[in-house]
């Protein structure tokens, strides 16, 4: 059964010189991203954080596909067809630069392992917002079921949200901070342009019993007036029930920059309190649009879908499956609450301030949506 629930609260705005980003270098994350590219233009994007703090050596790869992305540590994945080794320290941090040293090679390429594939070392000066292409592998052999042009490797830089206070009113009475065992949120920022196209960015974030946070690089959104940078990042923060089940407490914190932007840029947020989903379930939250033209009560509109939709980590197969679609129509509608079986309970800042015409007019017709499942951690 389908469940629609309207989380009825505005995503408070704010122009960047009322509201000051921490100047601190843990807000930064250098993103490994390995973007898939469909014939129609969307864009499906594999990613993982490097730590700051020491040498990382990761595999960043896809299976019989160029389709079936999926990310290992340092030890080599035996499944792999496509892919690449990256190794990278970060050598300097500030409140707004991050050097980092580089170094890839191609591992795999038509399901054989290379001995002398194409690579790299390089050192990068990265601002928040930079995406650095460093290989591309073309699909060989396109079918029904794997369409994409072909597979890139980037290196990314994004911010992080600082973890707000949780609004009290919002916690089930008598509930209790962390949750019973970790979980996996599988994670889909998808961007639907006026042509109707999609385009979306995966992650998976481990959550401790604590709870965790998430980072989308920034993207670009282009018109005849100009250009702006829309960055979507949150966190997560899990309640137990004293009668049983779990609560989320999800917060959603959206930057939009550019050169008609204040120093500092636009920015919004919210929060929402939201009962766990099974492991069969999607979460849909729809992000209205910061002129309005999102979510016609002028919130963030959620949609639980039964079934169907991404397939378990478990698998292998969550992080190379397209964005799961939300089923429309049918089931019943719900407002406010922070209890129930569907309810959630919603709150955020509603400060003034708005974007400048020519960014509203850059946005005109790009909806933005973000997509969650959270599946267990098997032995947690």
């Amino acid at each position: 059964m389908l469940h629609i629930v309207f989380l009825g609260v505005l995503f408070g705005q704010t122009t960047g010189t009322s509201v000051q980003r921490p100047s601190v270098p843990s807000d930064l994350k250098v993103v490994i991203a390995a973007p898939i590219y469909q014939p129609d233009g969307g864009v499906t994007a594999e990613t993982t954080t490097i730590p700051a703090n020491a040498p990382n050596v990761v595999h960043i790869y896809s299976r019989k596909s160029v389709c079936e992305t999926a990310i290992a540590g340092a030890a080599e994945p035996n499944d792999a067809g496509f892919g690449w080794r990256l190794a990278s320290q970060t050598l300097s941090v500030t409140d707004s630069i991050v050097n980092v040293s580089v170094d890839w090679r191609r591992v795999w390429d038509r399901g054989r392992k290379l001995t002398n594939g194409p690579s790299g070392t390089v050192q990068l000066k990265l601002h928040p917002g930079a995406r650095i292409p460093l290989d591309h592998i073309p699909n060989p052999a396109p079918t029904d079921t794997c369409r994409a042009v072909g597979l890139g490797l980037e290196i990314r830089l994004a911010r992080t949200a600082p973890t707000p206070p949780v609004n009290s009113a919002l916690v089930p009475l008598g509930a209790s901070a962390g949750g019973a065992s970790s979980i996996d949120a599988d994670l889909w920022l998808v961007q639907r342009t006026p042509s109707g196209a999609e385009q979306a960015h995966h992650q998976t974030v481990r959550l401790d019993k604590r709870g965790g946070s998430f980072t989308f690089a920034p993207v670009k959104v282009s018109g005849d007036r100009g250009e702006v940078d829309v960055e979507i990042l949150g966190s997560f923060e899990r309640y137990r029930a004293p009668v049983g089940g779990e609560f989320v407490y999800l917060t959603l914190q959206r930057s939009i920059t550019g050169e008609s932007m204040p120093p500092g840029g636009f920015r919004s947020g919210t929060g929402t309190m939201i009962p766990l989903p099974g492991p069969a379930e999607v979460l849909a939250l729809e992000i209205p649009g910061p002129g309005g033209a999102q979510g016609a009560r002028g919130g963030m509109v959620g949609a639980r879908a039964g079934g169907g939709g991404a397939r378990s980590r478990g698998a292998g197969s969550a992080a190379s499956a397209p964005p799961p679609a939300v089923a429309q129509g049918g089931g019943m509608v719900r407002r406010g609450g922070a209890g129930g079986d569907t309810g959630g309970g919603s709150a955020g800042p509603a400060a003034g301030g708005t974007l400048s015409p020519q960014a509203l007019e850059i946005l005109k017709g790009h909806a933005f949506s973000l997509r969650l499942k959270f599946t267990p951690v098997p032995g947690s």
